[in-house]
């Protein structure tokens, strides 16, 4: 008697529920291109923050957290870990 009907499940968690607190689309794309870039640039005027690695000038500016690296860097250290393994 204690137990649910048998067509009655309990709600998955990857299901929508009407007590979701999210209203609209979790991922939604910026149609605008200009939005949709704003990740992808460098910061605006400024000082810039040295490379880590060889110190020349990086494309971000020097009060960025992280150990920044110079396009050059950057390309060099993606190829050595695509051709790592």
């Amino acid at each position: 008697m204690g137990e649910p009907a048998a067509d009655q499940q309990p709600p998955s968690p990857s299901s929508p529920s009407s007590s979701s607190p999210v209203d609209g689309p979790v991922c939604e794309v910026s149609a605008d291109p200009e939005r949709s870039l704003r990740g992808l640039r460098p910061g605006g005027p400024g000082e810039r923050a040295a490379c880590v690695l060889c110190g020349e000038p990086s494309e971000y500016p020097a009060d960025a957290p992280g150990s920044p690296l110079c396009p050059v860097c950057t390309w060099q250290q993606a190829q050595r870990a695509a051709c790592s393994g």
